[in-house]
């Protein structure tokens, strides 16, 4: 079953460097201080991308373009959900001193809290790294 024609997007201001900022992305011991229980990475193209979190929920997909610390893009499903995986595109671009990171997520089912999700990880993001 395909997704709907669905898109998101978000961008923040993280007060740090953009190669900073994209290892919280790829790392998966940094990326579970701000978002997840578990995660498992292979930041490469056609790696994996795989994030526990707790009993709620686990997301799998894979990287498709892979460029630090500029651009990262991913395919990500959510289990349990039978529709084709959605894409997340995120753009890392230096600015005033830290990092603009630009979000645009597509194609994904209306029952997976993406907008919601995102917001509210990004907001633990920034607090992470403010610390």
């Amino acid at each position: 079953m395909t997704a709907p024609s669905s898109r998101f997007e978000i961008d923040v201001w993280i007060d740090a460097p953009p190669e900073r900022v994209f290892q919280y992305f790829t790392d998966p011991k940094l990326f579970v201080e701000w978002q997840g229980s578990e995660a498992e990475f292979d930041p490469n193209p056609g790696g994996l991308y795989r994030v526990v979190y707790g009993t709620a929920a686990v997301i799998t997909g894979k990287f498709l373009e892979i460029d630090p610390p500029n651009r990262l893009v991913y395919l990500r499903q959510l289990s349990g959900h039978d529709n084709d995986p959605s894409r997340v595109e995120i753009n890392f671009t230096g600015e005033r001193g830290g990092t603009r990171v630009a979000v645009i997520h597509t194609d994904f089912g209306v029952d997976e809290g993406v907008e919601w999700g995102w917001k509210h990880f990004l907001g633990r993001l920034e607090e992470q790294l403010a610390a």
